[in-house]
């Protein structure tokens, strides 16, 4: 029997090793490895290698391996958005976008605005604040929500992420409810 080193290389970069005992007379290793392919997407080249690190050296073969990373769109993190967001008639609503979203490759996350209903017209997004604004003296019906649509994107793949906004209703100066 002896100790072999396997290497998995992208490019220069080495992802993983992994140290496996090769019986007397098996000239075939299979070693199942994780990979972190963070960062990579689309085509990529792999390098494998096998050898032994005890005298005398001797390696034992080289692969190079084509593989196809598929890319992951962004998700929202477990609990976000919120099912319904309340605000009060005539207020402004801020949502804090940063760290309420992954992306497994590791790319840097775009926000921008998608659909936005008419009563909430006023929303914008500044950085990673998404504000929410709805129109002078607008509230929502009984049982309705008003829906603003955020886009995330990692550059390559985009997700669409709906909040849904209950503008409650205040009462205006000099007016009573019964």
């Amino acid at each position: 029997a002896q100790d072999v080193t396997v290497q998995v290389l992208h490019g220069d970069d080495l992802l993983v090793t992994s140290d496996v005992t090769l019986d007397d007379g098996v000239d075939e290793l299979q070693v199942a490895q994780m990979l972190n392919l963070e960062n990579m997407t689309g085509d990529q080249q792999l390098t494998v290698r096998a050898f032994n690190t005890h005298l005398p050296p001797r390696v034992y073969g080289t692969e190079t391996i084509d593989i196809t990373v598929a890319n992951c769109a962004p998700e929202a993190v477990v609990g976000f958005p919120l099912e319904e967001y309340d605000v009060d008639e005539d207020e402004t609503l801020e949502i804090e976008l940063d760290g309420q979203f992954t992306d497994v490759e590791g790319h840097d996350l775009l926000f921008a605005l998608g659909e936005v209903d008419e009563d909430v017209s006023g929303t914008s997004l500044d950085g990673t604040t998404l504000r929410i604004v709805p129109d002078a003296n607008f509230f929502s019906a009984d049982g309705e929500t008003e829906r603003v649509t955020l886009l995330v994107s990692d550059g390559i793949d985009e997700t669409p992420v709906q909040f849904n906004i209950v503008v409650n209703q205040l009462a205006d100066e000099g007016l009573a409810f019964g």
